[in-house]
């Protein structure tokens, strides 16, 4: 488990709270974890697991501590048992129904994490899972995560202490990023715009065509001064369709960007960018740049659903110069 996550989660008064709970053995014994970001989700689960299997409520030391950490005590049950799937069904929860009579194999108590980010929308294994929920043995802890606590079943949500986690801060995702070897150019522009989701900032960081795509964007609009000069940069476009969503996800984030230095703000992209984005701060007011951040959305619309990415981004463009002009300083 990364030692800036555990840090993260542990600062949280929540876990602080929970942790002493476990210790005093007053804790609840069913818990709704909601948190948008699928790295975190999982070593939240791991730590709560720890917190439950461990003796002393959580010391992060003894032996039992250190297997839930890494995902490997043989108390600790993750669901679904299918990993690959990734979506718990009827027959894991008939088998976790099962396995909850039976007495821990090593630790003081049993955990069962179940990641249900890819299968809320099931009611049936969340039906199936009620009378647990409410009467589980008294050595026995349920953990549920997901993405969205509100596409769980009430009953289910009635029948757990929810938990909620919110997004990592830059600083933090970057320490992160450094301590997987990721270096520190890379780590500065993925988590400056990975929105404090450490998930995505990792999918950034290990796919080049990001920064690649964000340069290219910079470029894009610090260069585009009117339409006579449109031409080549549409071809560009065209060149590069098949990153079509990602390109408007970077021009989105740039228009931002623009806004937000006019306005003395900090920007999302790191220093790197820094002087092109002066520049098309320059040309664009903050009017401007958010009229264009609509333009782009609805592009991006148009695009998803099949739209002709040649005629959909020649529009884009002649939108963006319009309210250029129209919203001049």
């Amino acid at each position: 488990m990364d030692g800036v996550v555990m840090d993260f989660l542990l600062s949280d008064a929540i876990f602080g709270e929970l942790r002493k709970q476990f210790g005093e053995s007053r804790a609840a014994h069913a818990f709704l974890l909601e948190c948008p970001d699928a790295y975190l989700r999982r070593d939240a689960l791991r730590l709560l697991s720890a917190f439950a299997v461990c003796r002393d409520g959580g010391c992060l030391v003894c032996p039992d501590c250190r297997r839930a950490l890494k995902g490997v005590h043989c108390d600790v049950k993750f669901l679904p048992f299918d990993a690959e799937k990734g979506k718990i069904t009827v027959a894991d929860t008939d088998k976790l129904i099962e396995d909850v009579p039976l007495r821990p194999l090593n630790a003081k108590n049993k955990a069962y994490l179940l990641d249900a980010s890819l299968s809320a929308g099931r009611e049936e294994w969340q039906n199936k899972l009620l009378k647990t929920l409410e009467e589980p043995p008294e050595n026995t802890f349920i953990f549920i995560a997901t993405a969205n606590a509100e596409s769980l079943l009430q009953t289910v949500k009635s029948r757990c202490e929810i938990l909620r986690i919110g997004g990592m801060e830059k600083e933090k995702i970057f320490d992160a990023l450094c301590s997987r070897g990721i270096d520190e150019k890379t780590a500065r522009f993925a988590s400056g715009i990975c929105g404090g989701q450490l998930s995505k900032a990792v999918a950034v960081a290990e796919d080049k065509k990001f920064i690649d795509t964000a340069r290219f964007a910079v470029d894009f609009f610090a260069r585009l001064k009117n339409t006579k000069k449109t031409p080549p940069f549409i071809a560009e476009l065209n060149r590069r369709k098949d990153s079509a969503l990602l390109f408007y996800e970077m021009a989105e984030l740039i228009m931002r960007d623009a806004a937000a230095i006019s306005c003395g703000l900090e920007t999302a992209l790191p220093d790197e960018f820094k002087e092109q984005l002066e520049v098309i701060a320059a040309d664009y007011s903050p009017e401007a740049a958010a009229s264009a951040v609509g333009h782009i959305e609805y592009a991006k619309r148009r695009t998803d659903s099949g739209g002709n990415f040649a005629v959909v981004a020649d529009e884009l463009v002649l939108k963006i110069l319009e309210d250029k002009y129209r919203c001049r300083r």
